[in-house]
């Protein structure tokens, strides 16, 4: 039961490698500010302190097939002159992650405490809209929902034409301190002019999940994240008007990932009962490798074929999809995105359309730290059931489509996966 339950807690969450991708239009923006508490200097006992912790989590828990954690004291002292003069949180981080970056695989990552509390509790401070210069002003190209931006009915496709009185060119004149306001000239697409006084706040940086239908035959569904936002009854209600379509596209870009358990969730909706679909490569499935055949292999296709337990879809509360399936993914597709994608490619035949995934597939957990620090470790692998190791092998579509959406015009992305849905080239 021990054992369950340690097993259990290691694979709770695939998380994104990266946070920092570029958001596509209907994606949140980057927050015009982010108001930080001060943040204080770190004391030479401090870091000596988090410097142990590291390295014991890394050398203890940590693991990835073939992967030495132990070598975590000869990256840091390459780093011992430029950690001892780091004097804030930032910095100290900085250099610790310059350092987990050396191990060559993703799901490593030290966060600060405000980093550590925006991942439970995600937030955005600012006006909560993205901009891109225009010969006119600034087009407004995305709006965050519940930002001060999106309640004061500003909409994508917009012109800011002033910003405090002058004309707009920079997006910089839109970033303004917490509860500071901001009158700004905003252009609608037919050319009438209003001003907006807006106020920056911090608020809700949780995207919604949403289905849209195309002509008589398509649905499109968007999933976001596979945790924050990620509720089951609400997914299962955009499946549940989706289904009667012919074809689904599975909209995933920018996913960076999210609970394991959300995304076995989502694959018991798409695909039939019972079916396997990968396999998740721990440090005792290595040993028991190890004993079985009297001699060690670190490679996770060898671990993958061998054993025995594999990944499988359960039964749903919705009669699994059956019509044509194509899953839009992108470098900002991570994690439990990629999963998703693979899965459905290999096991229902889906269309993977976009662009090669991000390649960063390793389950992780979060190891606390003192002083409100974070500590995130990969505990296990996975390589999918056609035998695609994802990690560091970034999932190529069969159909590729460049550039981004633009506000106003067809989603190229939806274009190319409704044409091959439909049987075009």
């Amino acid at each position: 039961m021990k054992r369950l339950a340690s097993f259990i807690a290691a694979l709770a969450l695939i998380v994104p490698a990266a946070w920092t991708q570029t958001p596509p239009p209907g994606d949140p923006p980057k927050p015009n500010v982010n108001q930080d508490p001060v943040t204080p200097k770190l004391d030479a006992d401090s870091k000596a302190t988090l410097l142990r912790e590291i390295e014991d989590i890394l050398s203890k828990r940590a693991f990835t097939p073939g992967v030495d954690f132990k070598k975590w004291p000869e990256f840091m002292t390459k780093r011992k002159e430029a950690l001892d003069k780091a004097e804030t949180p930032e910095e100290f981080s900085r250099e610790i992650n310059n350092a987990l970056r050396e191990f060559k695989v993703s799901h490593v990552r030290f966060m600060v405490p405000r980093q550590a509390q925006q991942r439970v509790n995600p937030t955005a401070s600012g006006l909560g809209l993205g901009t891109a210069k225009d010969e006119k002003g600034l087009k407004v190209t995305n709006i965050l929902p519940n930002s001060p931006a999106a309640k004061s009915g500003i909409k994508v496709g917009e012109l800011i034409v002033e910003a405090a009185g002058k004309p707009a060119t920079e997006p910089d004149q839109l970033r303004v301190d917490v509860g500071a306001s901001l009158k700004v000239k905003v252009q609608a697409t037919d050319g009438t002019t209003r001003e907006v006084e807006l106020t920056a706040g911090t608020f809700s940086a949780i995207r919604e999940n949403t289905v849209k239908m195309i002509d008589e035959d398509a649905a499109v569904v968007r999933i976001n994240s596979f945790t924050n936002g990620y509720k089951r009854e609400d997914i299962e209600k955009l499946f549940e008007q989706a289904f009667p379509r012919k074809y689904l596209i599975l909209d995933l870009r920018n996913n960076g990932g999210g609970a394991v358990a959300n995304l076995r969730h989502l694959l018991n909706l798409l695909l039939p009962t019972d079916v396997p679909y990968g396999t998740m490569i721990r440090r005792d499935m290595v040993d028991e490798y190890a004993k079985e055949k009297g001699t060690a292999s670190y490679d996770p296709l060898v671990i993958a074929e061998w054993a025995k337990n594999k990944y499988k879809t359960s039964r749903g509360k919705l009669t699994p999809y059956a019509g044509k399936i194509a899953v839009l993914i992108n470098r900002g597709s991570a994690s439990a995105s990629e999963i998703t994608a693979l899965a459905l490619k290999e096991v229902a035949g889906a269309i993977l359309v976009g662009q090669p995934s991000r390649g960063a597939v390793l389950a992780s957990i979060y190891q606390k730290c003192s002083f409100g620090y974070e500590l995130q470790i990969p505990v296990s692998d996975y390589v999918s059931i056609k035998g695609f190791r994802p990690e560091g092998n970034p999932i190529p579509v069969d159909v590729t489509v460049e550039g981004r959406p633009e506000p106003g015009k067809p989603d190229p992305g939806i274009e190319a996966a409704l044409q091959k849905l439909r049987g075009g080239s």
